[in-house]
């Protein structure tokens, strides 16, 4: 059995996050995540989880609402432009 308990712990620590990591935890926070059977899109006014229910060959996707709210749709967008963002930027660090 595993339980989790709160606590308080006071030191002085650096913790290294990857941008990318940062912006997986905000989607997951949000509902935003994605994976490798399933995907997010923008469509009749809303966003949408496109879930693939094929067992083998091409994909059969079908669709669920996410949410129709437009300040949580306005909210996806910008997730999505900050990490086409710092796409940009590590190509041109490379």
């Amino acid at each position: 059995m595993e339980f989790n308990v709160k606590g308080i712990q006071t030191q002085n620590v650096t913790v290294s996050v990857s941008a990318q990591d940062m912006i997986d935890s905000i989607k997951k926070a949000n509902n935003f995540d994605a994976s490798y059977n399933n995907y997010l899109e923008l469509r009749d006014n809303g966003l949408y989880k496109g879930i693939d229910v094929s067992y083998h060959g091409s994909p059969d996707y079908e669709y669920t609402l996410v949410t129709n709210d437009a300040k949580q749709i306005r909210l996806y967008k910008a997730i999505i432009e900050l990490e086409n963002a710092l796409e940009d930027v590590l190509q041109k660090e490379e």
